[in-house]
């Protein structure tokens, strides 16, 4: 069984499964305000004050269904951090000085090479799943998740320290061209670009939901995107194939 906590801190805590499968204790939670719910052959409970989740991983039959299963939980988790303002990205994260940049792109289309060219004393924390959080009014922090597929397609040599954050200075757009250069988005249309790169997770937590939540959930997205575009400052990147687009990173007022 693993805890979660859905607030900008993430953490987890391995419980014995008789902690809550004895006696009343589900009962009880559920009592109490707890939601329960399930994806695939895994299990939950679910607390809407505190942000909390109980996640049942259940006895697994092979790696595949391991990983699968911990894949999943991540649904349930971003929901959570979706409600504290929050947004998954489907997008690489790297960092200079302890101050992070959001990599945004379609897939093969640069975030990896990006990640492998940047030379110190830039970091290239992960270049597949960021999770962003909100911390305060105007402020926001980028943790760095799993490659998945590596993990489902054997190569789990890597790991990535999911507890680790830094603070989220811009957000930049990737755009293959012959020349390295930073563009500004006005708000509006940094919003739109951030819409396109919220994590594909969302589609299929939606997909499990009822009609009301359904709304309520496109409504915190809406105003979590929002936000994030009045906060975060965020720009077409254009990145050539042998120049040094970093420096145009650089340029970011407050990056270095």
């Amino acid at each position: 069984v693993i805890v979660t906590c859905g607030t900008s801190e993430l953490k987890h805590v391995e419980l014995p499964v008789e902690k809550i499968s004895e006696g009343n204790s589900c009962q009880t939670l559920t009592a109490a305000g707890w939601v329960t719910g399930a994806i695939r052959n895994s299990t939950y409970l679910m607390n809407p004050e505190t942000l909390d989740i109980i996640y049942d991983l259940g006895v697994k039959k092979d790696r595949l269904s391991e990983f699968t299963a911990m894949w999943d939980l991540l649904k349930i988790m971003y929901l959570q951090v979706q409600k504290n303002g929050g947004i998954p990205f489907h997008a690489a994260l790297i960092e200079n000085s302890g101050k992070g940049i959001v990599l945004c792109a379609r897939g093969d289309t640069g975030k990896s090479t990006c990640c492998k060219r940047i030379p110190l004393p830039w970091r290239p924390l992960c270049d597949d799943e960021t999770l962003v959080v909100r911390v305060g009014p105007q402020q926001y922090a980028a943790h760095p998740f799993p490659t998945w597929s590596e993990y489902l397609l054997g190569n789990n040599a890597a790991t990535w320290n999911v507890k680790q954050s830094v603070p989220l200075v811009a957000i930049a757009f990737l755009d293959q061209s012959s020349e390295d250069k930073l563009i500004p988005l006005k708000q509006a249309q940094a919003a739109v670009f951030i819409n396109v790169f919220v994590s594909l997770f969302n589609f299929e937590i939606m997909a499990q939901l009822d009609r009301e939540d359904k709304r309520v959930l496109r409504t915190q997205i809406f105003d979590n995107i929002s936000n994030l575009a009045r906060s975060v400052p965020s720009y077409i990147l254009k990145v050539s194939l042998t120049g040094r687009f970093w420096e145009e990173l650089e340029k970011i007022e407050g990056m270095i």
